[in-house]
């Protein structure tokens, strides 16, 4: 098992002076700096400031974290927009050495694409399993099925014949089915009416036009 710290760390020093430029390092490359020390040495959960709906913003820690093979972590906070505002989430993802950042449909939805553009059928094949998993999974029906929040169809097993799409665009076959077993949780949670997920993968294996998958990629559906 990991340590929790590593007592020879020591936390990053932060210079005066930006070496190219001469200017003063800004608060929010201090922070980021930071919050990259804690994640990596003392293991601290993700981090991120969401709006509210009264539009104030909150800091919040994740409550569950997946760790992906290539370093990515995805991080699942609490929310509270839709139909079920306590069992709400929201879901980020942290590249290793990047920033927090919010998936999109359209980054996954183009990723797709190139990879369609080498291995159409492959591609295809992972889709079908993709649109599969949004007929079977279930918005959370309690506190406890939020907090746990597991994911039941991304399994290694499950995307191992997936694997040579890996040498095409710009994230893993693990990353994609998990943001989007996730981002599936978080959208039919907060709205039964739900449709921009089954919209955009229908689009992608029925070889619709680009204009069509962009268009409903693009849609402002999004709770958050």
């Amino acid at each position: 098992m990991a340590a929790i710290f590593r007592t020879s760390a020591r936390a990053p020093t932060v210079s005066k002076t930006n070496a190219k430029k001469g200017a003063p390092k800004s608060s929010k490359v201090k922070r980021l700096e930071l919050n990259r020390f804690r994640r990596q040495f003392l293991f601290m959960p993700m981090e991120c400031s969401v709006q509210r709906k009264d539009k104030s913003r909150v800091k919040l820690n994740a409550f569950k974290e997946f760790r992906l093979k290539n370093g990515t972590v995805i991080g699942v906070f609490q929310g509270s927009y839709g139909d079920n505002p306590d069992l709400d989430v929201i879901i980020k993802y942290q590249e290793k050495g990047k920033r927090v950042r919010t998936p999109k449909h359209i980054h996954w939805a183009i990723d797709l694409l190139i990879k369609k553009e080498h291995e159409p059928e492959l591609t295809k094949e992972f889709v079908k399993y993709l649109i599969g998993i949004w007929g079977k999974i279930e918005p959370f029906k309690s506190k406890e099925d939020q907090q746990r929040c597991k994911l039941k169809f991304t399994t290694p097993e499950n995307l191992k014949k997936f694997g040579p799409l890996n040498a095409y665009g710009e994230y893993p076959v693990e990353f994609i089915g998990c943001i989007i077993e996730l981002m599936m949780l978080e959208e039919k949670t907060g709205n039964h009416e739900a449709f921009m997920f089954k919209s955009v993968l229908d689009a992608i294996y029925n070889d619709e036009e680009i204009y069509k998958i962009v268009s409903a990629a693009s849609f402002r559906g999004s709770l958050h």
